[in-house]
């Protein structure tokens, strides 16, 4: 890992209403994300074809005083992720922070 990757990025957050497989494109590539989920567990994919036949995916259950690992965070670089709802009926209220890569 490079000092450079230990600087950060620029957030910025998005906030979305999720049930069915939905992707949500950022307009650069981030450097880290962070996602926490207020309602019902989601589903969160890093390629088209993963979210199509719903495999390997990271699973984050609801952010609660009981489950305070009610989110998922990580070194990605990418420039769109898929989500959905676990079961794809009911939806979920999702917060994503992705970070700018700088330079």
């Amino acid at each position: 890992m490079s000092i450079g990757m230990l600087r950060g990025g620029v957030p910025r957050v998005f906030k979305a209403a999720i049930t069915a497989v939905r992707k949500h494109d950022f307009p650069f590539i981030c450097n880290y994300l962070k996602i926490r989920v207020r309602t019902n567990p989601c589903r969160m994919y890093f390629t088209e074809a993963d979210a199509t036949n719903d495999v390997n995916y990271v699973w984050i259950p609801v952010l609660t005083i009981d489950t305070p690992d009610g989110e998922w965070e990580g070194p990605v670089e990418a420039r769109q992720v898929w989500l959905k709802s676990d079961d794809g009926t009911v939806t979920t209220n999702v917060e994503l922070v992705v970070f700018q890569r700088r330079g």
